[in-house]
């Protein structure tokens, strides 16, 4: 077979392939390693939003459509176990001792969210990275004064939220860093000095 013969095949197999291949638009190619559900969202210096200074946010879905987060660094107090159930129209039977409360976001700041460690296993909750999940059923609460809850929950007031985009440009522009999430971070500790640590502990830039 002569040689521009054999040349020529190879080369119609790759445009072949080339043309089998859906190329990825440039926003895809911009953005595709910058989705972080499971990690921390944690503010810098440059972030001037006075709702989001120095916040920590576990990210609970991140993708091309949305993002959304709860703030897990701003404790402002704490409810009876009993009380919370009873202002959810919960039976209280059985529910001893009190929850901390944490400003979860900006966004919907009347209803309640809960991440909570994955050793609790219920339908309605979402496993966000195998240790950490996320749920809005507020049954959660009758699991626990049943002793039958996760080891770890944490309880929030609102949420973070952005529309497609726009934390990927808030990221650029260098409003947040992302470093990894744990389940000390996410639920032990003083969270007051939760920022300077993560921040310390990860060597992010400030």
């Amino acid at each position: 077979m002569p040689l521009h013969y054999h040349t020529a095949g190879l080369y119609a197999l790759v445009l072949l392939a080339v043309a089998l291949v859906t190329p990825a638009s440039p926003q895809d190619k911009k953005y595709a390693s910058l989705y972080y559900p499971g990690h921390l969202l944690v503010a810098s210096r440059h972030n001037l939003d006075p709702r989001f200074h120095k916040t920590v946010i576990y990210m609970v879905r991140h993708n091309p459509e949305s993002a959304f987060g709860i703030v897990i660094n701003q404790p402002f107090g704490k409810g009876s176990l009993a009380n919370m159930m009873r202002g959810l129209h919960l039976d209280p039977k059985g529910a001893l001792g009190e929850l901390k409360l944490h400003f979860g976001g900006p966004v919907a700041r009347q209803h309640v969210f809960f991440l909570h460690s994955s050793d609790y296993v219920y339908e309605k909750s979402k496993d966000i990275d195998g240790k950490i999940s996320f749920t809005k059923d507020v049954k959660i609460l009758s699991a626990i004064a049943a002793g039958k809850g996760p080891r770890h929950i944490l309880v929030a007031l609102g949420y973070a939220g952005w529309s497609a985009g726009l934390l990927e440009r808030e990221i650029e522009r260098g409003y947040w860093t992302i470093t990894r999430a744990n389940q000390d971070l996410v639920f032990g500790g003083n969270k007051k000095d939760l920022w300077e640590r993560v921040v310390k502990g990860s060597e992010l830039p400030l």
